[in-house]
Parts: structure tokens; C-alpha cells; sequence
């Protein structure tokens, strides 16, 4: 009997043991809610080229983000020619590709800093949802953590001269996802928010948008004290609104952009924050707060506030990065009041993610800038990953998964670091 008990003891421990490894999932574009946050305990502060799990290489480029449930990562990338688009799965334990889909495709007038594989998945424990989308048709494709496909949903036509990238989420049996178009003078495509059934890939409910310029932002929940949750999108349509899940009303907004919205809305408590730009700068920030079925404006932002690059919150302060000129910047959160700008010698594509105190962002050119989070200005490494990578790290399982790329073999990298050796 005393033996059967510590058998039965033994396995629960294991069990936990398993369990916690893996009890860390990165499920969309910048892991929980979009906040970027980790609790992970053993990801270094800097590294050597000896210290990588493993390495992986595989042909074709894409700029989305890993994903990652239990031992295995998924990934998006696309061939150059004919813009054929491959979902792969990984193994996180050696970084052995596991299975390949691959669908047909065309390629199509993109911006040159975009790629054909922009658009990070979105994970459940039954399944992962991918986009891929040309000016013909945006499909949804629903796949199984194998790699069958569950279901597959036509959003139809799609313009925008910088071709596609929106991320979906996952949130409470449902995708959601903005579809926002750029003008365009076939007046019959429009803008609209979406949610999907995740299991059918029914639509669920459809919220019509103002069509203005395209946007690439991917939603966060936002839970007000006492109230139900509500999907924060950014649009230039619409600016930044929050909306009702289970029927798609717009529960409040505040048109507050004039350029496109590519960043990701971002919350610290009652506040939220959205940003807007265009290549050519003019790039702003937008901070408001809704109360009682309104919206207040807090503050702005104009200077060396980012356009792609999506803002991280911690602590009551938060960190911006910019895609235009070499400056990090920190505000307190709740105010915009300027903590620090610092020129860091770096410009950045992807956005940064956070683990415990520590900030860890990947330059354009492959470096990965590693600040504390702090008031004051605290330089702690600088990495090269030896490539240039356009991708957000992942982090999953103990372990964060870096994306690079190399444009002239249009190949791509993806790199393991962290973690207990297994």
C-alpha cells in the first residue's frame, strides 16, 4: 500500500513537473493578451553563439511570429516566386520540423518591407489559425496542432498596396480579427470587424469599420473593474474602440487616428493606448480611457513614437522603440510623462517582449537590445543573432524562439535559447 502510495506520489510529481515546463504558451502576436510579458526564469541576459539550444534553417522568408503550445512551435513562411505559403511545426525540444502544409498562392504588389508570410497565427489547444491573403481573397485556415485542416473561411477581396499582415486572436470559443482595406475605387469592399466560430469557422458576427487607409493591428481584451470584457481594436477608420464580444456592437471608440494603425493596442489599468503613422513619419501616440459607455482622451505623444513597433507596458511605465530614427524611449503609463529617450544606435521592426524585469527587443539589422525595466535608462547586453530578422521573439515553455532571415538565399532561421537543457 505504502509502496502504490509513492508510486502515485512520484507520477503526480512528474506530472506538475511537466505540466510547469510547458505551462508557458505564446498563443498570437506577442503571447498573452498582446502584452509581451514573461515570467520566464531561465532566459539569459546575454548569450554566445555556443549557448543556443539548437538552430534551425528552412528555405523561405516571412516576418510573423512564432507561436508555440506544449513541445511544439508553429510557423508561417512564403517562397518568393509564385508567393507560395507554408505553415511549419517545430519541435521545441531539437527544432526538427515536424509536419509542412503548403498552400498555393501569387504573388502580388506588396511594400518592400513586407513580406508574404506577415500575418502571425493564432493558437487553442485544438487548433491553430492561420491568414493568407492576396487582392483576390484573404483565407482563414484552421488546423489541426497536426496539421489536418479543420475548416477554411473566404473573406474575399482585398486592397491595400501594401499587401497583407493582420493578426487574428483567439477569444472565448471565437476568431477576431480587424479586416480593415485601404481605399480603394471599387466601393463594394469594405472594412469590418469579424469573429469567427472557432470550431465551424461560421461568421459569428460582422461590425462594419469607416475604410480610410489599411491597417495591420492585431486586438487585445480589455476588463474593466466590475464589467464584462471587451475586444480593443485600432483602426485609421475608426481609431481605437472597444467592442462588445458576443455581438460585435461598438461599446464605445474614439476616431482619434488621421494615418494607418500597423501596432497593436496595449492597456495599463483603465488606460488605453493606440499609435498611428506612415512611413513618412508624423507618427503619434494616442492614450484614453473609457468610462460608462465613453471614451476620454488622456494624452499624446509625438515624438519618436514608433509605426510598426508595438509599445510594452510594465510596471506602471512604458517602453517605446521606434522604426524611424535610433531612440528608446519611457513614459510613466498613466500620464505620458517622459522617464528617459536614449539614442541606441539600432532601428526596429519587430516589438519588444519582457521577461520578468528585463527588456528584450531584436534590431532590423539582428541585434537584440536587452534594457531593464527601470526610470532610468539601464543598458544590460547586446546580442548579434549573425541575421537581420523583422519578427517578434517568442516565448514558450522556458524558452524564447527567435525568427531571422537572409534576403539574398531567401532562407530563413529560427533560434532556441533559454530554458533547462532536456
Amino acid at each position: 500500500m505504502k509502496r502504490t502510495l509513492r508510486c502515485a506520489l512520484a507520477a503526480a510529481c512528474l506530472l506538475t513537473l511537466a505540466a510547469s515546463a510547458f505551462a508557458e504558451d505564446w498563443t498570437r502576436f506577442r503571447g498573452p493578451n498582446g502584452t509581451g510579458l514573461s515570467e520566464a526564469k531561465d532566459i539569459p541576459v546575454s548569450w554566445s553563439d555556443k549557448d543556443y539550444n539548437w538552430k534551425t534553417d528552412f528555405p523561405g522568408v516571412g516576418h510573423s511570429q512564432p507561436v508555440a503550445w506544449g513541445e511544439k512551435l508553429f510557423l508561417t513562411r512564403a517562397e518568393k516566386k509564385g508567393a507560395v505559403r507554408h505553415v511549419l511545426c517545430f519541435s521545441t525540444g531539437d527544432g526538427s520540423i515536424l509536419w509542412k502544409k503548403t498552400y498555393d498562392n501569387r504573388t502580388h504588389r506588396k511594400h518592400r518591407l513586407n513580406s508574404f508570410a506577415s500575418s502571425t497565427p493564432a493558437l487553442s489547444k485544438d487548433a491553430l489559425y492561420v491568414m493568407f491573403g492576396n487582392p483576390d481573397e484573404v483565407k482563414v485556415h484552421a488546423l489541426d496542432h497536426s496539421g489536418q485542416e479543420l475548416w477554411k473561411h473566404s473573406l474575399g477581396k482585398f486592397t491595400s498596396l501594401h499587401g497583407h499582415g493582420a493578426s487574428p486572436i483567439v477569444y472565448e470559443g471565437m476568431i477576431l480579427f480587424g479586416h480593415h482595406q485601404g481605399r480603394n475605387a471599387d466601393d463594394r469592399l469594405k472594412s469590418y470587424l469579424v469573429a469567427l466560430d472557432a470550431k465551424t469557422g461560421k461568421v459569428r458576427w460582422k461590425t462594419p469599420q469607416k475604410t480610410r487607409y489599411v491597417s495591420y493591428s492585431t486586438p487585445c481584451v480589455y476588463k474593466p473593474a466590475g464589467g464584462p470584457g471587451q475586444v480593443i481594436f485600432n483602426s485609421a477608420g475608426n481609431g481605437i474602440g472597444g467592442i462588445d464580444p458576443k455581438t460585435g456592437r461598438i461599446l464605445w471608440e474614439n476616431d482619434c487616428f488621421t494615418m494607418r494603425s500597423c501596432s497593436s493596442p496595449v492597456i495599463a489599468g483603465d488606460v488605453i493606448m493606440g499609435t498611428c503613422g506612415s512611413g513618412g513619419g508624423g507618427n503619434y501616440l494616442v492614450a484614453v480611457r473609457p468610462e460608462k459607455g465613453k471614451v476620454r482622451e488622456v494624452y499624446r505623444l509625438k515624438k519618436a513614437v514608433a509605426y510598426v513597433p508595438t509599445p510594452l507596458i510594465k510596471n506602471g511605465l512604458m517602453f517605446i522603440f521606434s522604426d524611424k530614427v535610433d531612440v528608446a524611449s519611457c513614459y510613466q503609463a498613466s500620464t505620458g510623462k517622459t522617464m528617459w529617450q536614449k539614442r541606441v544606435d539600432a532601428i526596429f521592426w519587430g516589438s519588444p517582449v519582457c521577461v520578468q524585469d528585463r527588456i528584450y527587443i531584436v534590431s532590423r539589422e539582428g541585434t537584440v537590445l536587452v534594457l531593464a525595466v527601470s526610470d532610468e535608462y539601464k543598458e544590460l547586453a547586446r546580442i548579434d543573432l549573425g541575421a537581420p530578422s523583422r519578427s517578434t521573439p517568442c516565448i514558450a515553455g522556458g524558452r524564447m524562439y527567435i525568427r531571422t532571415y537572409d534576403s539574398a538565399k531567401e532562407s530563413g532561421r529560427l533560434l532556441s535559447i533559454g530554458g533547462r537543457k532536456r
